[in-house]
């Protein structure tokens, strides 16, 4: 009896602009990702309404700019509009920064 290794070799031309455009183009990420002193741009709030109303209340809005100043236990100290905020390391995940 005989085996055969049968080897299919397929190319697939992947069009990045269909697959999750507003993360490829503008390479957003998390807030929660920043390091100490890294200042990006608000890009999305994500979330229930409630929680993105909350944070937008706070200035975290779509343009404004944000800067981590320091992280202690997974919660965040960061600089938006002059203001210091603090925001657990759940809050700061729903903040997407580019």
């Amino acid at each position: 009896m005989k085996k055969y290794i049968l080897i299919i070799s397929l190319t697939y031309q992947f069009d990045k602009t269909n697959f999750f455009p507003d993360l490829i183009h503008t390479r957003t990420m998390p807030l929660s990702m920043l390091n100490i002193g890294d200042i990006r741009q608000v890009n999305k709030i994500h979330g229930k309404d409630e929680t993105r109303r909350f944070l937008e209340s706070l200035g975290f809005v779509a343009g404004s700019t944000v800067s981590i100043v320091s992280e202690n236990g997974g919660n965040f100290i960061i600089n938006v509009k002059g203001s210091r905020i603090a925001l657990s390391k759940a809050l700061a995940s729903k903040i997407f920064v580019a």
